[in-house]
């Protein structure tokens, strides 16, 4: 990339060199963190997203309203910290629940079923976490078990309503996850019951693994009553 930018002549923000980026808090409400692009000041900013990746996330299209604004479009840092501060992320590290605590996180590759696995290590260390895992047929199935086994206790195996579903034996979850609590369900619904049964206050439910299954997630627990619609979660307090 910077290669074919430097021979056509294209200025670059690099995050992490042009870009200054720094996490400073966050918790299941979000985080609070600060980016500078010298040499402005540094702007101080708030979003719902989880995970320092986000943090980064952020940084870059800092980045390109920066750009903009130096080629003449008017872009206000009000904007940019509005911006950032009203976006929301259906399925990454969506907490759509507290009691019990629900979060939904599309990852279906290794990368970020890792990125996954540090941010629930950094907000919830001490959780004990029931995994809700369905996987596509096309995608590295042992390669998202190694890294989720890390923060799982408990795994319900489930496959979404899609002709791309994947589907395991019990052998082979427990290949998957030895020493594992496994549990093989049918569809999306009936794992989320048996998940919904068992769970405790001192636990998390994550429903992760696929889009497909994510999507199915959140239809059925808003139909329960469990997820609310998305304009009512906007508000600050409704995850009090």
């Amino acid at each position: 990339i910077k290669d074919r930018c430097h021979r056509y002549g294209v200025k670059t923000l690099w995050v992490g060199e042009e870009i200054l980026s720094e996490s400073i808090s966050q918790s299941l409400k979000g985080q609070s963190f600060q980016v500078q692009i010298p040499p402005h000041q540094p702007l101080k900013l708030k979003t719902r997203l989880a995970g320092t990746h986000q943090v980064m996330n952020a940084a870059v299209a800092i980045g390109v309203g920066e750009s903009l604004r130096r080629l003449g479009f008017r872009i206000s840092s009000e904007a940019i910290i509005r911006g950032i501060e009203n976006t929301l992320w259906p399925g990454r590290f969506e907490v759509i629940s507290i009691r019990p605590l629900v979060i939904l996180d599309g990852a279906h590759n290794p990368a970020s079923a890792q990125v996954l696995v540090k941010t629930l290590r950094e907000i919830l260390p001490e959780k004990r976490v029931t995994l809700i895992l369905g996987i596509s047929m096309d995608k590295d199935k042992r390669g998202i078990a190694f890294e989720l086994q890390k923060i799982a206790q408990r795994i319900i195996f489930t496959r979404a309503n899609h002709p791309r579903s994947c589907d395991c034996t019990l052998n082979e979850l427990r290949d998957l996850f030895p020493k594992k609590d496994l549990i093989k369900t049918q569809d999306v619904p009936e794992a989320l019951n048996a998940a919904l049964e068992k769970i405790t206050d001192d636990e998390a439910l994550l429903v992760s693994g696929s889009l497909f299954v994510v999507g199915e997630a959140r239809r059925y627990l808003m139909k329960i009553g469990i997820l609310v619609p998305a304009s009512v979660r906007c508000e600050h307090g409704s995850l009090e």
